[in-house]
């Protein structure tokens, strides 16, 4: 008799996410791989920067150095660092389209 085994892989985890907390604000600070933010009710708060960190600047890939104080962002945070960092616009976007209406 043939015995045939099967077993359930999973790929991935499905509930990758649920483990991490996102964060909307402004840069306050970055420095030696923390970066503090202050969120839409005024509440600052500093975070490590993961080394593996994926930080986007306006859609594209960016690093730490690149991130400015007055900064809009995104942030991802998984186990009280910073996983993921999505800039939006600066101060400096936010002035030019004062500019131009």
């Amino acid at each position: 008799k043939a015995w045939r085994f099967h077993k359930k892989i999973k790929i991935g985890n499905e509930d990758e996410d649920e483990d991490e907390d996102e964060i909307e604000g402004r840069i306050s600070a970055v420095n030696s791989g923390r970066v503090t933010i202050v969120d839409e009710d005024g509440n600052t708060v500093e975070y490590g920067i993961a080394a593996n960190a994926v930080i986007k600047i306006k859609g594209r890939l960016g690093t730490v150095a690149q991130i400015k104080t007055g900064d809009k962002a995104e942030l991802k945070i998984k186990n009280n660092l910073v996983v993921k960092l999505v800039v939006e616009s600066s101060d400096e976007d936010e002035d030019e389209d004062k500019k131009i209406n």
